[in-house]
């Protein structure tokens, strides 16, 4: 039985062979080096000195020839993850300038929020982010700019709602936070207004306008989804976990 590991490390055994002064490209994969053209990385903040090995060993850098293009978000790193190395992204975003065939590309304009959205995110994570703690410094090329044209509106603003626990109630933690969500739902329901994306002109929103961002849905979509139902407030959850018991997949899986 293989596992994920011992694939990564049997493609470098075929891809890289020892010599009296390290490493260099097999015939394996010099023979890939000419039949890629391109090599497209994406969550490139996750990958492993394994991985950066390997498409070292296929990309014809060594060569003169530039042909990788990476992209991802050191913010979004998810440390530790397969033995995931930020510093190899970091290390290129260090490296790396505005030109030349090592060049670096800053996406910086944000098309989905208001200017009042993208300053309060730079202010909170200007503050909590830097090169001391986590390495990561949230400087200008970090910052969020906003890219799209937005009529004004006098009550767009951003607000962080803070929950003072009662640790005597009878609701749990997540009970009493869907609840304070589903409270400023309602709120909005009834004052609050968008940018409608037919016809560019402010209108009342929607239920359909909202829509909740967790940092993971295991433990949460249900009871999150109950105190909405609660509340008269229609919801939609999507779960990756439904996806094996789904009609269709048990189908193919009675089948194989």
């Amino acid at each position: 039985m293989l596992d994920f590991g011992d694939i990564e490390h049997y493609a470098l055994q075929i891809m890289l062979e020892e010599t009296e002064d390290g490493y260099r490209p097999t015939k394996a994969a010099r023979e890939y080096r000419n039949y890629f053209h391109e090599i497209m990385i994406d969550e490139y903040q996750d990958s492993n000195l394994v991985q950066e090995y390997l498409l070292q060993s296929i990309s014809g850098e060594e060569e003169g020839k530039h042909n990788r293009f990476m992209v991802g978000d050191v913010k979004q790193s998810i440390y530790k993850f397969r033995l995931a190395r930020p510093e190899i992204f970091m290390e290129k975003m260090h490296r790396y300038g505005e030109a030349g065939k090592e060049r670096k590309i800053c996406l910086s304009r944000n098309f989905r929020s208001r200017q009042e959205v993208t300053d309060r995110v730079n202010d909170v994570f200007s503050r909590i982010m830097g090169r001391e703690l986590g390495g990561i410094p949230y400087d200008r090329e970090a910052a969020l700019y906003p890219g799209a044209a937005y009529p004004p509106y006098d009550q767009a603003e951003t607000e962080l709602l803070l929950l003072a626990r009662d640790m005597d109630a009878r609701e749990s933690r997540t009970e009493q936070e869907a609840v304070l969500i589903a409270e400023r739902i309602c709120r909005l329901k009834e004052t609050y207004q968008v940018t409608d994306e037919t016809s560019g002109l402010l209108r009342p929103v929607r239920y359909g306008d909202m829509a909740i961002l967790l940092r993971t849905n295991a433990g949460w979509d249900e009871t999150l989804q109950s105190v909405l139902k609660r509340y008269g407030i229609p919801a939609h959850t999507t779960s990756s976990t439904g996806y094996f018991s789904s009609e269709e997949i048990i189908t193919m899986l009675h089948f194989l």
